[in-house]
């Protein structure tokens, strides 16, 4: 399948590309507060590009935020959504995407032990488990569209406290650019910022192809669930 076909008109036969290439894109923008006693509270704020608010559409429309909240939470089962806001995209090639906001309370992403806190580096949002890990494949892995996702998460550290180990920066990128990932943590003053970024750019895979997006996807579930160390001055 080269997702290449043709259209027989009247006077010509043209080839048209039979592949949606608008990719489903998610932006996830947080900035929260850690506290000493191992909690995290603050915000985020989430747009969906078009093929990825699709789910959402019917909600929207009728403007029903509760079935809205309904769908969001599947994506984000960590989220508390105690309130939130909903803005529909208006302008550019994002029109039929939303974006909303909402606080984050939440007791579950940093461990605290003697005098360190272990805080998760992405407390959601993240792959989670690898849907290709079996040991060989026989059919070609198909994506529906492309995508993108971002994950930039903001954390104020607590006073008293100091970072004493950052998960190592990673760039990874599969032959001819056909998925790539992006992970970087840094510091500055009491404040860390981590930055998550995967793209898949090519949407069917062969079997031969199945090994290295096994291990693409097993190196983004690492290092995205890696964790900032944090240490109390003497």
């Amino acid at each position: 399948m080269t997702g290449k076909g043709l259209y027989f008109g009247n006077d010509a036969i043209v080839p048209v590309n039979l592949l949606n290439r608008e990719s489903r894109t998610t932006y996830l923008h947080s900035q929260l507060i850690v506290d000493a006693n191992g909690s995290i509270k603050g915000t985020a704020a989430i747009s969906f590009g078009s093929v990825a608010a699709i789910r959402f559409k019917k909600s929207l429309r009728e403007g029903d935020s509760e079935k809205v909240k309904d769908v969001i939470v599947q994506d984000f089962p960590e989220f508390l959504i105690e309130n939130i806001e909903i803005k529909k995209e208006s302008s550019g090639k994002n029109s039929s995407g939303f974006s909303f906001s909402t606080t984050i309370d939440s007791d579950d992403h940093v461990y605290k032990s003697d005098n360190k806190l272990f805080l998760d580096c992405i407390p959601f949002g993240s792959q989670g488990s690898n849907p290709y890990n079996d040991d060989k494949r026989i059919l070609p892995i198909e994506f529906d569209v492309p995508i993108n996702e971002t994950l930039i998460f903001q954390y104020s550290i607590p006073e008293g406290y100091k970072v004493i180990e950052l998960p190592e920066p990673i760039i990874l990128k599969l032959p001819e650019n056909s998925a790539s990932f992006t992970f970087n943590v840094g510091a500055i003053g009491n404040t860390v910022q981590v930055t998550s970024k995967v793209a898949v750019n090519q949407t069917i895979f062969q079997p031969t192809e199945w090994p290295s997006l096994n291990r693409f996807y097993s190196e983004v579930i690492s290092k995205q669930a890696s964790q900032i160390i944090l240490e109390k001055e003497q």
